[in-house]
């Protein structure tokens, strides 16, 4: 997130996760208000990919739309946070909600330093295998 006032930001946020035996693929444009020091809300939108269940006129379940998101934000640290997904497939309009959390700030650099970590680590033991 990027500050363009003192009580607002502009940032981009990337999420992936799983759905209907797929992924759910998303890039949001993400505009922060702080209600105070220690807590904001964030408001976004966005491209989104999802898969849906697959058909003869869709072999590969693949399916395009928009999402829009709302964020409760606790000290740049913890948020929970609801999202609507439209998708167009098979010539009509698919909605759906989610719900969930998450850790920004410390927390998310700390997980993503572990997680590029093991991404390594598997790669090496794959590659000393002789697999890779």
């Amino acid at each position: 997130m990027f500050n363009t006032a003192p009580s607002r930001a502009i940032g981009v946020t990337l999420s992936a996760g799983g759905v209907n035996e797929g992924g759910r693929e998303a890039i949001e444009l993400r505009r922060r208000r702080w209600i105070n020091a220690e807590q904001s809300v964030d408001f976004s939108a966005g491209a989104l990919r999802m898969d849906i269940p697959k058909s003869a006129e869709r072999p590969t379940g693949a399916a395009y739309g928009l999402t829009t998101g709302i964020y409760l934000v606790g000290g740049d640290l913890v948020h929970v946070d609801g999202h609507a997904d439209f998708v167009v497939a098979r010539n009509r309009i698919r909605g759906g909600g989610t719900v969930g959390g998450g850790v920004g700030g410390y927390g998310a650099v700390g997980g993503t330093v572990l997680l590029v970590a093991l991404a390594v680590a598997i790669a090496i033991a794959i590659a000393r295998a002789g697999d890779f």
